[in-house]
């Protein structure tokens, strides 16, 4: 655990909880996929991990206002409602089985299924999908257990908006609604389980204007930005940072 920080480390954090935000402000996802390896070179998981799910709180709260236009509140709350329930459900399993193999494992199978539904969608996929009204709760709940059990999951939520046709604005509004209520609710897990050391609440409190200015400059980026040119920038950083985390489980697992 974490127990103080150099001001290499905190300037370290701080150019990655940039970097971070900014894509996921743009992208309306990506914060976890981007930032984690780098934080994992110079700090713990636990300490990488609540740093960033932190920070992600202002970024989507500032992405909501910002495009409040494109909210649409109605065909959320299931959504939502369903990723809060898989959260809770993922991290009871993980808790009851607590094993380091298992959640190897199982981060496998969920970047294998990214990458499996990003390439289908770049064809005709030969199977009619479930209607909306089903397939959104579903992969709300999804991305509710996967993202409590290996930080990964939110490509598959954008992936479903962009299905429905929500645009860049749409679906960056929407995952920022949906990531409000899921952060609020980890915030809230991480202080009940006394998570928030001194050394952890420094740099929280440090990446908070950095992650800020990185929400205006994502949120300005996102909106320069065309819904093909957007759309292919989505399919393309699910590609590559999925096709790498994958790589490198492969290798830890082959390597244990």
């Amino acid at each position: 655990m974490l127990d103080a920080v150099s001001p290499t480390e905190l300037a370290f954090a701080l150019l990655v909880v940039f970097f971070a935000c900014t894509v996921f402000s743009a992208m309306g996802f990506g914060i976890g996929i981007v930032g984690l390896p780098f934080l994992f070179l110079m700090f713990d998981p636990a300490t990488s991990i609540i740093l960033l799910n932190a920070m992600a709180l202002p970024v989507v709260i500032l992405v909501a206002m910002r495009n409040r236009e494109h909210l649409r509140p109605r065909e959320i709350v299931p959504i939502v409602v369903a990723g809060i329930i898989g959260a809770m459900i993922g991290g009871w399993v993980l808790a009851m089985l607590d094993i380091a193999e298992y959640k190897d494992i199982f981060g496998i199978g969920v970047l294998v299924v990214i990458i499996a539904i990003t390439v289908g969608g770049m064809f005709r996929m030969p199977f009619r999908l479930p209607r909306a009204s089903i397939l959104g709760p579903v992969c709300g709940f999804l991305v509710g257990v996967f993202i409590t059990g290996t930080g990964v999951g939110g490509p598959l939520l954008v992936l479903f908006f962009i299905s429905q046709g929500w645009g860049r604005q749409g679906t960056r509004a929407g995952m920022a609604l949906y990531f409000i209520f899921m952060g609020t609710a980890l915030l809230v897990s991480y202080g009940l389980n006394d998570l928030y050391t001194p050394a952890r609440t420094t740099l929280l409190l440090a990446s908070i204007v950095p992650a800020i200015i990185a929400a205006l400059v994502g949120d300005r980026i996102a909106k320069s930005l065309t819904d093909v040119v957007w759309r292919r920038a989505v399919v393309g950083l699910v590609l590559v940072s999925s096709a790498f985390a994958l790589a490198t489980k492969v290798v830890s697992v082959m390597s244990a």
